[in-house]
């Protein structure tokens, strides 16, 4: 019992003397000296969100030793976002991290950590855009193209904050309507006339660019529209056409667009035939035959407003391409200058025979005027003289103007079409029985003719002057007018108005 007392004190002393009984010490680690980026740097991630490896960094002493216990701060110095927590405690370890969110805007984001008297330490990470939640075209304005054109479309995306998006590799194209195609790349080829949509969409972001192509239709895609009492004149202005009924004293209102409807009807006076209507289809013309008058048409508010009576019977009417001028004839060979903006007659000259087609030249200033009986005038639209007469004989009907202005094509109802030079000299002809109504694709390519006896309509290549189709199963054709797009629009006395795009 002795012996182990003894022991038991000689214990005590050398742990005084030595630290502990048994054994040696472990010396306390010191003051934070530096700082060891363990993990978090480097990295990158989508805009707003937290980067996947927490920014974690050891604390240790001058010798190298962990620091247990140290407090360590993280700031956010470039890029936006923010760390949860800002301070934190240094672990048994030495070790100390904090949640990093990225700020919104892509690119450089910028987070330091610092504990005591330590150098700072720098962690980086990149901000990836987020997914597309915009979408723009470069160009927003109404493309136009002619029928075979293309042209690749610029389309930029972004995220929900606003960063671009490079690249194009996610995005889808589509359309909407006939009148074009496009590529997965975002070209766009017009294959018919009318209006469509180009789309281009990634995800649930999208954006449309309206697209309108010029051109002519092939004749194969008809629609019809019941339309009694022997529809007769026609005129197109944007959506709109205009169709007289010899029977009934009215125009009938029709809506072209892809279902074509009837909209409404507006009485006029008798036996109407001829009509033109302005550019903006605010105010139509309208040739009241047998009321030997000229109808003035509110087309908005669907009343025939006004009418100018003539000694003879009135024929046709026809619009000026900028609206300010409208010009009218009858049987009686008279032609009447309109203003537009003063709804007033501003001339009428005499000689025309039976006028009967009206065709404005290149810049308006020449109208050429073909007789039912033969003769085909060129008339100074200020001063309403006749400066050009052609000799032509038949029965003429409608007249057109090619899109440079130096030829003339007139419908000869006795079998063919004639071509003339603008100073009115036959070049040629092309046989076509029973030539009537005519009109000219916006894109100048092809010659639609209609041919009420043969119940069909005959459509030139303008150029070489041959037969491009004819078409069939029509009553009796009679007018014809093209939209700014080229679709086609044909009044069948039959009691029908046809569509064709």
């Amino acid at each position: 019992m002795a012996l182990v007392s003894r022991l038991s004190a000689l214990c005590i002393v050398s742990s005084l003397l030595l630290g502990a009984c048994g054994g040696g010490t472990t010396t306390p680690a010191g003051s934070p000296a530096t700082l060891v980026i363990v993990a978090g740097d480097a990295q990158s991630a989508v805009v707003g969100t937290a980067v996947a490896a927490a920014p974690t960094v050891l604390v240790q002493d001058g010798d190298g030793r962990a620091v247990a216990g140290a407090t360590v701060s993280f700031a956010v110095t470039s890029g936006g976002g923010s760390v949860t927590p800002t301070t934190a405690t240094t672990n048994a370890n030495g070790v100390a991290t904090t949640a990093w969110t990225l700020g919104t805007i892509a690119g450089a984001n910028v987070l330091t950590a610092s504990s005591g008297n330590t150098s700072a330490k720098t962690l980086t990470a990149t901000g990836t855009p987020d997914v597309a939640a915009v979408i723009r075209f470069a160009a927003t304005d109404t493309l136009f193209l002619k029928q075979g054109e293309t042209q690749a479309q610029t389309v930029t995306q972004a995220d929900k904050y606003g960063n671009a998006i490079a690249g194009t590799t996610a995005l889808v194209y589509t359309v909407q309507g006939t009148a074009i195609t496009v590529n997965s790349s975002g070209v766009v080829t017009g294959v018919g006339p009318g209006l469509s949509s180009v789309v281009a969409s990634a995800g649930t972001a999208t954006a449309s660019r309206t697209v309108g192509i010029t051109g002519h239709p092939s004749g194969n895609s008809r629609q019809t529209v019941s339309v009694p009492f022997r529809p007769f004149g026609l005129a197109v202005s944007g959506t709109q056409a205009l169709v007289t009924q010899l029977d009934n004293s009215s125009v009938t209102r029709l809506n072209i667009t892809a279902a074509p409807t009837v909209v409404s009807q507006i009485a006029v006076s008798s036996t109407p035939t001829g009509i033109s209507v302005t550019p903006n289809g605010v105010t139509a013309f309208v040739a009241n035959q047998f009321d030997n008058s000229i109808g003035v048409i509110d087309v908005a508010a669907g009343q025939q407003t006004k009418k100018f009576p003539f000694f003879a019977t009135t024929i046709r009417t026809l619009v000026s391409r900028d609206g300010s001028r409208a010009y009218w004839t009858t049987t009686g060979g008279e032609l009447a200058i309109y203003n537009v903006s003063t709804a007033s007659i501003m001339s009428t000259s005499t000689g025309f025979g039976v006028a009967n087609g009206l065709a404005l030249g290149l810049g308006d200033s020449t109208l050429y005027v073909t007789s039912m009986f033969g003769g085909l005038s060129a008339v100074n639209v200020k001063t309403g003289v006749t400066i050009g007469l052609a000799g032509v004989t038949g029965t003429l009907q409608d007249v057109v103007v090619s899109p440079a202005g130096d030829e003339l094509y007139v419908a000869d109802e006795q079998g063919r079409l004639l071509v003339l030079s603008s100073t009115l000299t036959v070049k040629g002809s092309v046989a076509v029985s029973g030539a009537f109504g005519m009109g000219l694709s916006p894109d100048g390519a092809h010659l639609w003719i209609t041919q009420p006896s043969a119940a069909s309509i005959t459509i030139i290549d303008r150029v070489t002057r041959g037969v491009v189709k004819v078409i069939t199963g029509f009553g009796a054709p009679r007018r014809v007018a093209f939209d700014r797009f080229g679709v086609a629009v044909v009044t069948d006395e039959a009691g029908a108005v046809h569509v064709f795009r």
